[in-house]
This record gives structure tokens, C-alpha cells and sequence, in this order.
């Protein structure tokens, strides 16, 4: 998908033809969710598909959140008072990266462009493929 450049009003996305397509697919826009984008927040119009793709990452770093916390709790219990037991430090640590990475992807609502404001214009960049 090439460069997309579309007007911003408030949050909402102004498709020039006012008919509104998936951010991250292209097929005809169902629903919305809010997005934010490199400090740009919008509402990303989505397709059914991935709009559930979208929901599905939020609950995803909501239990990889909660599984976290509970991983380092337990490592932290079996490391106490053993002096050897820093070797489990970086068990702890696996959990809140891939916790990080799965809020990211869901503020994100799924989509992998980049966004930048031009004025009061949008304009998001898609990665190249091939």
C-alpha cells in the first residue's frame, strides 16, 4: 500500500471520496478504533476482520500484562535469600518485553505504518515490501 495522505479533523480520518477504507487492508471500513501513531491519535477505520485482530491484541497485552506480574512475582519468591538467584533475573524480564510489545501493537490498533501531521493533513507511511 503506497503513502496514504488524508485529512485530519479532530480525530476523525476524511477519505476523499467519503467512502472509507481499512488502514491495514484496504477492504471497505466497518467500524473504527482509536489509534496512536508516533504522538498522532486518530480513529483508524477498520474492517471487520481487523477490527477483531485489534480487539484480539488488546486482550492479548492485558494477559501477557497480568502473566507478568505473576511470573516475577513467583521468580522473585524463588530467588529470596539465595545469593545465586540473580541467573532468574532475566526469566523475569521476557514476560514484560513481550507485554510491552503487545500494548504497543494494540495502541496501535494492529496497523504498521508510520504517521506524521502535515499541517491539517495526515499522512501515513507504509512500510516497502518486495
Amino acid at each position: 500500500m503506497p503513502d496514504l495522505r488524508l485529512k485530519l479533523v479532530g480525530r476523525t480520518l476524511l477519505f476523499p471520496d467519503d467512502r472509507p477504507v481499512c488502514l491495514r487492508c484496504g477492504a471497505p471500513a466497518t467500524a473504527v478504533r482509536r489509534a496512536r501513531i508516533d504522538a498522532v491519535t486518530f480513529d483508524a477505520p477498520l474492517c471487520d476482520i481487523d477490527l477483531g485482530r485489534a480487539g484480539r491484541l488488546r486482550s492479548r497485552a492485558l494477559t501477557t500484562w497480568i502473566v507478568a506480574i505473576v511470573w516475577s512475582t513467583a521468580i522473585a519468591a524463588a530467588m529470596g535469600g539465595r545469593e545465586a538467584g540473580w541467573v532468574g533475573i532475566p526469566f523475569a524480564v521476557v514476560p514484560w518485553i513481550f507485554a510491552a510489545r503487545y500494548s504497543r501493537r494494540a495502541r496501535r490498533a494492529g496497523l504498521t505504518c508510520r504517521a506524521r501531521r502535515d499541517g491539517g493533513d495526515i499522512v501515513l507511511e507504509y512500510p516497502k515490501v518486495g
